[in-house]
């Protein structure tokens, strides 16, 4: 599953292009990034960090990762076939150029970010995952997935969150960024996300970052 996941979400870097990502108002600047020209050079160069350097990142670049996991999610996962299972991404930030420091649901179709939770929550996601600028929140509903397969929702669900995990990962690190994957979910992560009768549910994180040393800063 791993390796698919990888291979779907590199195809889907070759083709991003263009728009920004939009934060109330907050409008990244500046072209898009793009992926390296090969599959083999990413993953050959990828890592597990967990220490970060003392840089921020730039809004276009959490953008780019969270638009990559979701495409690859969907083109691996069509929903004709399986279902709207609610998968999504948000990102707890720290230090991110153009967004302020929060916890925000990504929305891609319109490519922006929304707040959802305040400060005491991301002083304790930091002390359980990883001290990064950034982490990505993957997310999806337990009613939707089990919706379609009472049986066996859930583990389809989190094998979906793997898909947009990995991917997501593989966008940022094709950027020069750095990263490591839990598998671990948070009930408060779960709790400040759900709207109305939708149990969102966090699944999977991402710590996101620049490695220490390339920079000139740790």
């Amino acid at each position: 599953m791993v390796l698919m996941t990888e291979q779907a979400a590199l195809r889907r870097l070759w083709q991003a292009a263009g728009s920004s990502v939009a934060h109330a108002d907050v409008r990244p600047a500046g072209p898009r990034p793009q992926a390296p020209p090969a599959l083999a050079r990413t993953l050959a160069g990828r890592r597990s960090v967990r220490e970060f350097a003392s840089r921020p990142v730039p809004v276009d670049l959490l953008e780019f990762a969270c638009q990559a996991g979701i495409e690859a999610e969907r083109a691996t996962w069509p929903t004709p076939q399986h279902g709207d299972c609610g998968i999504g991404i948000a990102v707890a930030g720290w230090d991110v150029t153009g967004l302020p420091r929060g916890i925000f649901r990504y929305l891609p179709a319109d490519r922006r970010f929304v707040p959802v939770a305040g400060d005491g929550l991301r002083s304790d996601l930091r002390s359980s995952y990883a001290s990064s600028p950034a982490l990505l929140l993957i997310h999806g509903s337990l009613d939707k997935a089990r919706a379609r397969s009472p049986q066996h929702g859930y583990q389809r669900l989190l094998v979906r969150a793997g898909t947009l995990g990995y991917a997501a990962m593989l966008a940022a690190l094709s950027t020069g960024l750095s990263g490591c994957l839990f598998g671990r979910a948070s009930s408060s992560i779960s709790r400040s996300l759900r709207t109305g009768d939708d149990r969102l549910a966090h699944l999977f994180t991402a710590a996101i970052g620049w490695p220490p040393g390339g920079d000139g800063q740790s």
